[in-house]
């Protein structure tokens, strides 16, 4: 994952898929966490970690998390007793790449017809 280009795609997608600031301020901690642990495609983290890193309740953060679930941009899948939940990033890069190819074909047709 491409920390950078993931942050670019973020954006370009709230544009089209808004999220509350204390979504957004949880994504980018869970991308952190995810960038410290070497861009596992799963990995876990305490709630306690991930509320103190975001700067959210635990209220505040259960809403951001739901919000991030049902809008597509994580996944997670809580388990049984004080066992950490396990997180999954959604990448949004390889979407804006697909639409920047897309773009381009058309550009470089729109530019043959020209000549």
């Amino acid at each position: 994952m491409n920390y950078l280009k993931e942050i670019n795609a973020f954006y370009d997608q709230l544009e089209l898929n808004p999220l509350s600031s204390s979504a957004i301020a949880l994504w980018h901690t869970l991308m952190h966490i995810n960038n410290k642990a070497a861009w596992k495609e799963q990995f876990t983290v305490a709630v306690s970690v991930l509320c103190m890193k975001s700067g959210l309740r635990e209220g505040t953060f259960k809403k951001a998390r739901n919000e991030l679930k049902q809008k597509g941009y994580i996944e997670f899948y809580s388990r049984r007793g004080n066992q950490s939940a396990i997180y999954k990033i959604v990448p949004l890069s390889s979407n804006n790449d697909r639409k920047s190819i897309g773009n381009s074909v058309h550009s470089s047709s729109d530019n043959h017809d020209h000549n």
